[in-house]
């Protein structure tokens, strides 16, 4: 089997140097005891916030000043228009987090996670490299009063999951066994700050089985310096929300990919969350920071809507984002910027599952004599040979198309979210109904 390599996506802001651990150690055999191929987490430097002393990875846990952290520092929660909630009337949601391990004793996640495991075989969930819990603390941190910060999702219960060692290396078999982990542990949504230059197969299939059992899988679109011009895997995967980062004018960051494959963007620059490091906070940039936004907002809606699919989740999501560049859908932003407020607002609405709708036109010579109708109700053509119904319940509909003595049903699923509009083409050609049936957006 290849082991191809797998990282941590995270360029972190350089201003003091984080101590790591020394290049030749290495993680232990996976509890498959299949020996790691490895490569280096990109986490050479961060910044703790206020500090005045050079960082120290540590086991024991510094608790937080009673400093109060500018508002300023909380810029990308006002940039997605993130708003302070409440518990009541949302479900808890179980999000795993596949990473290097979090920061258990911290007092802003402690309450938050439910399960933890170690792919390496240990019960230590050490964060010695402080990804996995900064990812954590953007994605469910409780509001701590003392510094402002929190979390988007305050009823997201973590699953931590440890698939990156000590040294910040992982592989595509670690990655895969805690997608399964996050499987079996009941995640509605997974989330992947990781990334590889290489197409791994075993990692694509667990992502399948993911997808398969109903769970959104998030991830991290890569950092340029690891491979420019080219999304990573797994967020290049279908059905994966592939995640890139804009700086606070709303630009892709010098660091991020913005290429077709790019589905949505979130802040990642100068990033303030949770930390095993210094006073318990940190400030870091990249990939890594924008996609839990986009993984507590996937969350949310599911917390809200505990009736929606993992499909019609991402549609709702991926509907209501404040458009950047380009009008509609572009290859540089996706379907727009991550925008938490409106995503709510949608998901609270009652109807908001009577949304999909249809269109198309008649291509032929011969278009009086023929007639459709929706779900057996007359559907009227306009004078130009187009057609269009809307509010389609969430569903299989069908479309039955009469010509002369023929009768032609076109049946189709949508998912009532209303993002993509099923498009539909009627040829007639010498008396032959020919239905093109294709989805677009709108």
């Amino acid at each position: 089997m290849n082991k191809h390599l797998v990282s941590v996506i995270l360029t972190a802001q350089l201003l003091l140097s984080a101590c790591q651990q020394p290049a030749d150690q290495r993680s232990t055999p996976t509890r498959n005891q299949v020996t790691q191929t490895n490569t280096r987490v990109a986490l050479t430097n961060t910044r703790v916030v206020p500090t005045n002393t050079h960082v120290v990875p540590t086991n024991t846990h510094i608790a937080p000043t009673n400093t109060r952290v500018a508002r300023t520092q909380l810029w990308y929660l006002d940039r997605i228009h993130a708003p302070e909630l409440q518990e009541q009337g949302m479900s808890p949601v179980r999000v795993a987090i596949i990473d290097t391990g979090i920061d258990t004793t911290h007092p802003d996640l402690a309450h938050q996670i439910i399960n933890t495991i170690n792919i390496f075989g240990t019960s230590t969930m050490t964060d010695i490299q402080g990804h996995g819990t900064h990812t954590a603390g953007i994605i469910a941190a409780k509001p701590n009063p003392q510094t402002q910060t929190r979390g988007i999702c305050p009823t997201c219960q973590i699953i931590a999951i440890k698939a990156i060692n000590d040294d910040g290396y992982g592989s595509d078999v670690t990655v895969a066994q805690g997608i399964d982990d996050a499987i079996t542990a009941g995640a509605k949504v997974i989330n992947l700050s990781i990334g590889s230059v290489n197409d791994a197969p075993v990692i694509k299939a667990a992502i399948e089985r993911a997808l398969a059992a109903d769970i959104n899988v998030v991830a991290a679109a890569g950092n340029n310096d690891k491979s420019p011009g080219k999304v990573v895997f797994p967020a290049a995967y279908p059905g994966v929300i592939s995640v890139t980062a804009i700086d606070k004018n709303n630009a892709i960051a010098p660091f991020a990919q913005n290429n077709p494959g790019i589905d949505i963007v979130a802040p990642g620059i100068e990033i303030l969350s949770t930390s095993p490091f210094g006073n318990g906070y940190s400030i870091e940039q990249g990939t890594s920071t924008a996609a839990p936004q986009v993984t507590a907002t996937v969350a949310l809606i599911r917390a809200l809507r505990p009736d929606f699919s993992a499909q019609q989740t991402q549609e709702l999501l991926l509907a209501h984002t404040m458009d950047l560049g380009d009008p509609g859908y572009d290859t540089t932003f996706g379907h727009g910027l991550l925008h938490v407020d409106n995503v709510i607002k949608a998901a609270q609405q009652p109807d908001v599952l009577q949304r999909g709708q249809i269109r198309g036109r008649i291509i032929s010579a011969d278009t009086l004599s023929i007639t459709l109708e929706i779900n057996q109700q007359p559907l009227p053509i306009d004078p130009n040979n187009q057609f269009m119904y809307t509010n389609l319940t969430a569903g299989r509909h069908t479309l039955d198309i009469m010509y002369a003595n023929q009768r032609i049903p076109v049946t189709f699923d949508v998912s009532g979210i209303g993002l993509f509009v099923t498009d539909i083409n009627i040829w007639v050609r010498n008396g032959t109904i020919t239905p093109e049936v294709r989805e677009q957006l709108p």
